[in-house]
């Protein structure tokens, strides 16, 4: 939110609590609510303060899936590349080189996290574990069992990007799912779903 700070509000971890749900105060006060293991978790967005643009629950509460695929050396190289420079959002983007899931990027910390792991630049890699209970053969590519603490915020860009850009957001890897997004072809949903 134009900060330059750890968190939005600033360099105290202590004024976390203001902001953000995170392991110090995510415990439920009725013990049969929350994680069946911690009795914490998540709560209603917007249940702390928000930052200074007026979005809620960026410190805390669930990490936010991205589209970037974690890489460990990835603000190294783009500090590399454009030094103090502003760097264009497109190229921010640690675009996915192979079409699986793991490693992408949760950020902003979560209810289960320490304060630490709430800061604005902090990142989770995701992993195999996150669908370790889907009880379906083949495991989904989209149902996340073991992820109480991962969430998504939809956003609109205020210039619609370009069809290239779209396609390339949603990296779909199903010939129907590709016709319907290039297409709109609504007729071939049915075809998507005999591909499953």
């Amino acid at each position: 939110a134009g900060t330059t700070t750890p968190y939005s509000f600033g360099k105290d971890a202590d004024d976390l609590d203001d902001y953000g749900l995170y392991y110090d105060n995510s415990e439920y006060d009725d013990p049969n609510k929350g994680h069946p293991d911690t009795g914490s978790g998540y709560r209603k967005v917007g249940s702390k303060k928000p930052n200074a643009w007026g979005l809620y629950d960026m410190h805390g509460n669930v990490s936010e899936w991205t589209v970037d695929e974690y890489r460990a050396d990835h603000f190294a190289k783009l500090k590399s590349k454009y030094g103090d420079k502003v760097i264009p959002y497109f190229d921010a983007i640690a675009w996915p080189s192979k079409d699986i899931p793991f490693p992408h990027v949760a950020k902003g910390g979560n209810w289960d996290a320490d304060a630490d792991r709430c800061r604005a630049a902090a990142r989770l890699a995701s992993h195999p574990d996150l669908q370790k209970r889907d009880p379906q053969l083949p495991k989904s590519i989209w149902w996340y069992t073991d992820s109480f603490h991962i969430g998504f915020r939809i956003i609109r860009p205020l210039k619609v990007p370009s069809k290239e850009e779209q396609l390339k957001y949603w990296r779909a890897t199903s010939d129907g799912i590709l016709h319907v997004l290039k297409t709109n072809d609504k007729s071939f949903r049915t075809m998507i779903e005999a591909e499953k």
